[in-house]
Order: structure tokens, then sequence, then C-alpha cells
């Protein structure tokens, strides 16, 4: 590797590091410490001392001690299944080819996210309700970061007629 290749595994990392994306896109001259850029450094800084208070940092905790609170004992948690509610878009004035169902899933266990596919089609993440036509299955399932994932939960729609 070369000198700059080099510093990208560099350790100990600077306490502080500050680059200008705009004329330095591979972070190779650190502009921390720089007289003219105190007041940057000072904004950044204050900033991110902010939201440390509101978001709290886990970089210091030693791994074993988040599990150790995460578990609450020593077995890893599961993640609980996923609710899953379907409605009926089908109003009065449409007719039954248009009509469609509204996919919903909501977590049971704080902080999971959760995973769906149509028709054992491929896995995506959850992030809004989901339009489905009659005939389609969906399958669903949740996972929270250190737990086990759930297990899935399956639903067949009616075909529509």
């Amino acid at each position: 590797m070369n000198a700059t290749q080099q510093q990208y595994f560099m350790a100990p990392r600077p306490e502080y590091e500050l680059y200008d994306l705009l004329t330095d896109p591979d972070e190779v001259t650190n502009l921390a410490g720089r007289p003219e850029l105190a007041a940057v450094q000072a904004r950044l800084r204050a900033a991110l001392e902010e939201w440390y208070q509101r978001v709290g940092d886990l970089g210091d905790i030693a791994e074993a001690d988040m599990v150790a609170a995460m578990w609450q004992g020593d077995e890893q948690p599961q993640t609980a299944v996923p609710r899953l509610t379907l409605s009926s878009n089908q109003g009065g004035s449409v007719s039954s080819e248009t009509s469609s169902t509204t996919l919903t899933l909501e977590p049971v266990t704080e902080g999971s996210s959760i995973g769906y596919r149509l028709d054992n089609g491929e896995w995506q993440l959850y992030s809004r309700p989901v339009e489905m036509t009659g005939g389609q299955i969906v399958t669903a399932k949740a996972i929270r970061y250190g737990f086990r994932e759930s297990s899935s939960v399956t639903q067949a729609l009616q075909p529509i007629k």
C-alpha cells in the first residue's frame, strides 16, 4: 500500500477528523485543529454532543455488557411474531375486479424490524402498508438486533370473485 492507502488503517485514529468532501472526497487531508476552521469544528462538536445527549452512544460499552443488559439473563430472547392486519379497500362504488386489500404489519417487540414477502418472492423490509390483490399469499417475520428472529406468519388472501 502507498502512504495514502495506509492512513485508512492508521490506529489509533485522531480524536477528531474534519474533511472538505468537495475538494477531498477520499478524506485524505484531516483539517481538524486548523485555526481558520475552529468555528466550524466547534459547531460540529456541539452538534455531536447534543446528539449524544439526545440519542446516547453505545460505542464505549463493551459488547458483553450490552448483551447482558439486552438479554436480561443468559438466554437470547426471541422477537415476537409481527401483527398482520388485512383490510378490504372495496368501496360502495368499486367493482369486485378492482378491489384490493391493504396489508398492515406492526411490530410486537419494541425496536424490531419486519420483513415480508408476497407469493414466496423476495423478502422486503416493511416500511408502509402494502396493497395486495386476491389470491396472494403474504409471509412476514420480525427481528430485533441481538434477539433471535420470530417465526413466520403466513396469510392467504381469498381470490376476488
